[in-house]
């Protein structure tokens, strides 16, 4: 078994960056507690990372997105194996289908994912899935490196970090509020 890999911190401002929010260890559940803006934004951001990491690892044809973002600890994250990679790449397909169901439309990037899945493992290594990184201002983080602790992480970032989200009013779920999940609101 290969030892832990620790990725570096990364110090974020409010700067518009892409991230990958862990807000369930569970690619769909975590789809399904993205805000409106996270359910329409997050899918060009997980096909930016997932189409970089596949030209990290060889691949050269034009039916992917460009290279970006190749030494942020969510992309590095995402090509470290093929697990992390299909997490994010689960992930992403979940959010589509969140944006189907909130929007009633396909979201343009779900055909860089479908290439995507269709390439993965031809070019992804194989290995375990891994703690992933907590991208986010150190008054956001708790715990230890641990996947509860990094869920935990994200979710105070949303509560906390998000709140100049929508005119200061955070992070929204107006088109299911049905979707808002429980732990939004809580102390958890």
């Amino acid at each position: 078994m290969n030892p832990p890999v620790r990725i570096s911190s990364f110090r974020l401002g409010k700067v518009g960056i892409l991230n990958i929010f862990f807000l369930h260890s569970e690619p769909k559940a975590a789809a399904k507690d993205a805000c409106d803006r996270h359910s329409i934004k997050m899918i060009l951001e997980s096909a930016q990372m997932l189409s970089t990491v596949l030209r990290q690892h060889g691949y050269e044809g034009d039916d992917i997105y460009g290279m970006t973002h190749v030494k942020h600890p969510s992309t590095i994250w995402a090509s470290m194996n093929r697990d992390n990679f299909n997490w994010l790449l689960s992930h992403a397909f979940a959010l589509c289908e969140e944006y189907q169901y909130r929007y009633g439309k396909v979201h343009k990037s779900k055909a860089i994912l479908e290439r995507c899945d269709d390439l993965c493992d031809f070019y992804i290594p194989k290995g375990l899935l891994t703690v992933p990184p907590k991208c986010m201002g150190d008054e956001f983080k708790v715990g230890g490196e641990d996947w509860e602790s990094v869920v935990a992480s994200y979710r105070k970032y949303y509560r906390e970090g998000k709140t100049y989200m929508n005119r200061g009013n955070g992070p929204q779920w107006r088109k299911k509020p049905e979707r808002c999940p429980s732990w939004f609101s809580s102390s958890a």
